[in-house]
């Protein structure tokens, strides 16, 4: 399963934008995107709301299959 810092990567990277263009779209520094793309920080939701919009989709669908992978192994002990 792909994490959200890789995802986050790859659409970036995918359409053509450096780290500093989506920084500066997301009201960040570079380097706070660098952390974000390399998992030493947590994408909080409020960027999310803000990333361009192809971006966007491929991160919001990581976090939905990785919530749904959450939730399958939290069922698997319900019992």
């Amino acid at each position: 399963m792909m994490t959200v810092s890789s995802a986050l990567r790859a659409a970036r990277t995918e359409s053509g934008l450096t780290q500093r263009e989506v920084a500066a779209a997301l009201g960040i520094t570079a380097q706070y995107m660098s952390d974000l793309e390399s998992g030493r920080r947590t994408m909080p939701e409020k960027y999310i709301e803000r990333l361009p919009d192809v971006i966007r989709r491929r991160v919001a669908s990581v976090l939905t299959e990785s919530k749904l992978a959450e939730l399958a192994e939290l069922q698997k002990w319900a019992y």
